[in-house]
């Protein structure tokens, strides 16, 4: 009788060496078999079944929240915390408290934050609260806010922080091309029509 610790060591050692083999034939496969992957997944929700327990969900949110700060700016959990307590918890521009991205004890009611970058550099300068001041404080700022926003953008507090962070470039999908209208087009009984294209300045 073979030895279950030996085999499952063997197959151990096989994963190990030929991972990039068997990634690219899973994803092969993956391609090939659309409809049997949308069951399988089907299938395993089927037997998980929806998720309740509300500490399983924040955990849930709180991972993902995490991967989307590191991802998108760069920053980690840890990073993001130095700075919202760096800023008292408050927006820099409007001064009202923000909620705490990855504590519910902080703040709770508080206005969500956003981390404001420049979108020419790509340098992170700061948090602010999502609305107004993220998406149109400047155009429709007060004198005050207005002063609140030069100086946030003269000496932004993500500087003292950690110095000039960049946000990473953006991965860019390629996107399939177009497929190529053709001249004619197919009639009902197989014949072919000639399809007349529309001009401009007639």
């Amino acid at each position: 009788m073979r030895d279950p610790a030996k085999v499952k060591a063997k197959y151990k050692r096989y994963r190990e060496k030929n991972k990039t083999k068997r990634a690219a034939s899973a994803r092969t496969w993956r391609e090939n078999n659309p409809e049997r992957v949308l069951q399988l997944q089907r299938d395993y929700v089927a037997r998980r079944g929806a998720i309740t327990d509300p500490e399983k969900i924040m955990r849930t949110k709180l991972v993902a929240s995490a991967y989307q700060l590191l991802t998108t700016f760069g920053l980690t959990p840890e990073e993001w915390d130095q700075l919202y307590r760096y800023q008292n918890g408050k927006c820099r521009i409007c001064q009202k408290v923000l909620r705490h991205r990855f504590s519910l004890d902080l703040a709770p009611d508080g206005k969500m934050a956003s981390v404001d970058h420049d979108h020419k550099t790509g340098v992170i300068r700061g948090l602010v609260c999502a609305m107004p001041c993220n998406r149109r404080v400047i155009g429709n700022a007060t004198l005050e806010e207005a002063t609140a926003l030069v100086t946030y953008l003269s000496d932004p507090p993500a500087y003292a922080v950690f110095g000039e962070r960049v946000v990473p470039p953006k991965k860019r999908k390629k996107r399939k091309p177009a497929a190529k209208l053709g001249g004619t087009q197919g009639a009902a009984n197989g014949s072919t029509r000639t399809v007349r294209r529309r001009t401009t300045g007639r």
